[in-house]
């Protein structure tokens, strides 16, 4: 079973709707070396060497990734 913390979670989230690190750091006011770091842990964890698309990919398939995240815009509010 993935275990993340529910911060990595938070960040898994919010790169799956397409936010890239500064966004993300400015949308939870964390650093932006903080969301480096983050990243760095989840992709260890999921063991994940390749993109944000297989970062998402796998958190979709276990669950950690709601559909609904895919669709938040930039600013992290439903592109609807």
């Amino acid at each position: 079973m993935l275990r993340l913390s529910p911060r990595e979670t938070e960040v898994l989230r919010l790169v799956a709707a397409g936010m890239n690190n500064k966004q993300i750091a400015q949308e939870l006011g964390i650093a932006h070396g903080t969301v480096k770091k983050h990243v760095g842990n989840i992709r260890s964890k999921t063991e994940t060497w390749g993109g944000r698309v297989k970062l998402t990919t796998r958190g979709l398939i276990w669950g950690v990734v709601r559909p609904d995240d895919l669709e938040r815009g930039e600013n992290g509010r439903n592109r609807r």
